[in-house]
């Protein structure tokens, strides 16, 4: 009898997913840390402050300056611009 883990391909498959430069960068902010820019398909967003980074969905969440909140796959991401 076999004792496969079905999962274990799925999480590894979902660690692995997220491995850009871009998405290993978000892994590493702290919440509140400051963020000015965000560019996504060429576009600029401002945003004011680092959320949180999910690393099952790949998931970055960020605070613009009026209090919304900015969600952005870390895949979608071309650039974080960080002033200091």
């Amino acid at each position: 009898m076999c004792n496969y883990d079905d999962n274990y391909g799925d999480n590894r498959k979902s660690r692995s997913k997220f491995n850009s430069p871009i998405c290993r960068f978000l892994r590493n902010l702290r919440a509140g840390d400051d963020v000015d820019t965000l560019i996504i398909g060429g576009q600029t967003f401002d945003v004011d402050a680092f959320v949180s980074f999910d690393n099952r969905t790949g998931t970055a969440t960020f605070v613009q300056n009026n209090g919304a909140v900015f969600v952005v796959g870390c895949d979608q991401l071309d650039a974080v611009i960080i002033d200091q």
